[in-house]
């Protein structure tokens, strides 16, 4: 599930990051047809410059083409700008979405090491209880584990062994 849902999310950031460069490159075709617009003004300023009575008018006309083709220019640095700010977010989300998958497997990696300690305790656990029957069991006496009641007095086993005596 978890794996699932960060798929989901680097999908979604590669395709941001994806309309961030589509943008960015309609921006630039805009700048490079801006351009080329603006190099036509000078061309047709030029032309009007030497073509005499007709100058002061195209003069004035060319001044209000350069006045709006000066607005449209601002308007696309504007937006190539801010193309460009997108498409830093969108790596910088791209890289947080790496870093948080990163961290989810090893998150995942973390439980699961945990749930085999568990296990491992558990069934250390349920070894401890056995061998510490059995060795209450060994311990006991054959008559307490039987049922019949303990001999009056213990008896003494005599030892074949001399005493040592230390130097």
């Amino acid at each position: 599930e978890t794996e699932q849902a960060l798929s989901s999310i680097q999908s979604e950031g590669r395709q941001v990051a994806q309309h961030m460069v589509q943008l960015a490159n309609a921006v630039n075709a805009m700048n490079t047809t801006n351009q080329r617009v603006n190099l036509l003004i000078q061309n047709v300023a030029e032309i009007a410059q030497e073509s005499g009575g007709e100058t002061e008018q195209l003069a004035l006309g060319s001044e209000d083409v350069l006045t709006a083709i000066a607005s449209v220019a601002a308007v696309s640095e504007q937006n190539s700008a801010a193309a460009e700010e997108v498409s830093a977010s969108a790596e910088e989300v791209s890289a947080q979405v790496d870093d948080m998958a990163s961290s989810a497997n090893s998150l995942a990696l973390m439980a699961e090491r945990l749930q085999n300690l568990v296990a491992s305790f558990q069934q250390g656990q349920a070894l401890i209880q056995d061998n510490t029957v059995d060795i209450v069991r060994t311990l006991q006496p054959n008559h307490q584990r039987s049922g019949e009641s303990a001999p009056s007095k213990p008896r003494k086993e005599k030892s074949n062994r001399e005493p040592v005596i230390a130097a």
